[in-house]
């Protein structure tokens, strides 16, 4: 996938020997909008739909599925969640949390 495009196979390896599996059921949220990001998520199965808030209502942006990241701005800035992620169905997904990544880069 792009984001991953310039790292290397020792650097992969790390990230997913390190990396946490986590599963959310049908409606459950990975995070919400306005939530403290700390980590990004790469779907292994099922569906999710990315949610914003407008004016008092919420609007669907897309849906990913397996092989799509998402949240992956949490490594890149200290920001709050700008959407929220909900499982369409049963999910699985490997979650990099930021912290990770300055253990790889030595920050």
């Amino acid at each position: 996938m792009p984001i991953f495009g310039g790292v290397s196979e020792a650097a992969l390896t790390f990230l997913l020997q390190s990396a946490e599996h986590i599963s959310r059921e049908t409606d459950e949220y990975f995070f919400q909008e306005e939530e403290l990001a700390d980590a990004m998520y790469v779907i292994e199965r099922g569906r999710i739909a990315v949610y914003r808030r407008c004016d008092g209502k919420q609007y669907k942006l897309r849906e990913l599925v397996q092989g799509d990241c998402f949240g992956e701005m949490a490594l890149m800035d200290c920001k709050p969640r700008s959407a929220s992620a909900q499982a369409l169905e049963p999910c699985r997904a490997i979650r990099i949390q930021t912290s990770l990544m300055s253990d790889l880069y030595g920050v």
